[in-house]
C-alpha cells in the first residue's frame, strides 16, 4: 500500500499505526486534510462613537449582574452603582487603552456626565435606573430614525416570514438589515 502510494503520488487516506519496525494498515479511520474555514467578513465596521457588539455584550451582561446583586427585584440598579460602573468601565479603557470596554469617543467624558446621563433615565425620581432602559438606549444611541418607506418595508419582511403570526422569530429580527 505504502509503494502503490508513493508510485502513483497519491496520499495515504488509511491510518497508518506504527509499531516499532512494524506497521498496521487501519482501514477503519480515514484521515482527511480539511482546509481552513474561509474567514468570514467584518460584520460592523469599527466606529469610534459607538459601542461595537463585544461590548454590548459585556455591558449587558454586567448590567444584569449588578441588577440580581443590587437591584430591587424590578430591573432597577440604583443611579449610584451604574455610574460606578461606567467610572470603572472608563478607567480600564483609559489605564490598558482597552476598546472592550467604552468606545473612544466615551473616554472623554467623566463622572459628572455619567450621572446626569443616569440621573435622565430616572424618570420617576426614585434614585433608580431599569437596566434594560439603559441597555435599549445604548444600543439605539446613535441610530437613526427609520422614514416611513423603511418602515413599511420591515413590516413586509415581518409579516411574510412569520405566516401572519404578530411573533417575530430571533433570527427573521435580527437578519432584516435595519440600521447602518
Amino acid at each position: 500500500m505504502i509503494k502503490r502510494a508513493i508510485e502513483e503520488e497519491t496520499k495515504i487516506q488509511d491510518e497508518l499505526r506504527i509499531k516499532f519496525m512494524d506497521f498496521l494498515v487501519d482501514e477503519k479511520i480515514m484521515n482527511f486534510i480539511e482546509p481552513p474555514p474561509d474567514k468570514l467578513p467584518p460584520m460592523e465596521q469599527v466606529r469610534r462613537d459607538r459601542f461595537n457588539i463585544r461590548q454590548l455584550k459585556t455591558l449587558i451582561g454586567e448590567l444584569e449582574e449588578l441588577a440580581k446583586h443590587h437591584g430591587d427585584g424590578q430591573g432597577g440598579i440604583p443611579n449610584k452603582v451604574v455610574v460606578d460602573l461606567f467610572m470603572r468601565k472608563l478607567e480600564v479603557s483609559k489605564a490598558l487603552w482597552d476598546d472592550g470596554s467604552l468606545p473612544e469617543e466615551w473616554w472623554t467624558l467623566g463622572e459628572y456626565d455619567f450621572q446626569n446621563m443616569v440621573r435622565n433615565l430616572d424618570r420617576a425620581g426614585h434614585g433608580v435606573v431599569n437596566w434594560k432602559d439603559l441597555a435599549t438606549y445604548i444600543i439605539l444611541l446613535k441610530s437613526g430614525l427609520p422614514i416611513e418607506r423603511d418602515l413599511e418595508s420591515y413590516k413586509r419582511v415581518f409579516t411574510s416570514n412569520t405566516g401572519g403570526s404578530d411573533l417575530i422569530d430571533q433570527v427573521t429580527f435580527v437578519n432584516v438589515r435595519a440600521f447602518d
